[in-house]
């Protein structure tokens, strides 16, 4: 398998397991909701500027990652 379909199969498979997480911290918030509707939230509003720094810093995480993968640092598998 190519080197550019390997790394695209990779960021596939991480940007699912993000979307997957987020996916579930949205219907167990909601659930909550409406299994106790009094119980106080406890997120807080997060501006954008913290949050675009943050996706730029797990981008970066990844890519560390794919490297260290491609460098032999540990197995592909």
């Amino acid at each position: 398998m190519s080197d550019t379909l390997t790394n695209l199969t990779y960021q596939t498979v991480q940007q699912g397991k993000n979307s997957f997480s987020l996916v579930s911290k949205t219907l167990t918030s909601q659930l909550t909701k409406l299994v106790h509707p009094t119980l106080l939230p406890m997120s807080q509003h997060i501006p954008q500027e913290l949050i675009l720094k943050l996706e730029n810093r797990l981008n970066q995480l990844l890519e560390t990652d794919w490297q260290d993968g491609q460098t032999g640092i540990y197995p592909h598998s």
